[in-house]
C-alpha cells in the first residue's frame, strides 16, 4: 500500500475507525478530490429509497444515483 493511501485510509476513518473503505466506490473516490470540504465520514453508505446511496460526512451530505452520479445534499 502506498504511503498516501493510507494517510487517505487513516483521514477516512479518523471519526469511525471501524468505518469500511470500498476504495472502489464514487463516493470514496470523489471524497479524495474533495475531502478538504466534506471532512470525514461519519457513517456507512445508507441505501436511498429511491434507489442509490447516501453517505454523511463531517460538513456534508453525498449522495451517488446511477442517473446522476455523486452530488452534494
Amino acid at each position: 500500500m502506498a504511503k498516501i493511501d493510507a494517510a487517505y485510509r487513516d483521514l477516512w476513518r479518523a471519526i469511525k475507525s471501524s468505518l469500511p473503505l470500498y476504495p472502489d466506490a464514487a463516493i470514496y473516490k470523489e471524497w479524495q478530490v474533495r475531502y478538504t470540504e466534506w471532512g470525514s465520514p461519519i457513517g456507512p453508505e445508507m441505501p436511498l429509497d429511491t434507489g442509490g446511496v447516501y453517505q454523511v460526512f463531517a460538513h456534508a451530505i453525498v449522495t451517488w444515483t446511477e442517473a446522476n452520479g455523486v452530488q452534494v445534499v
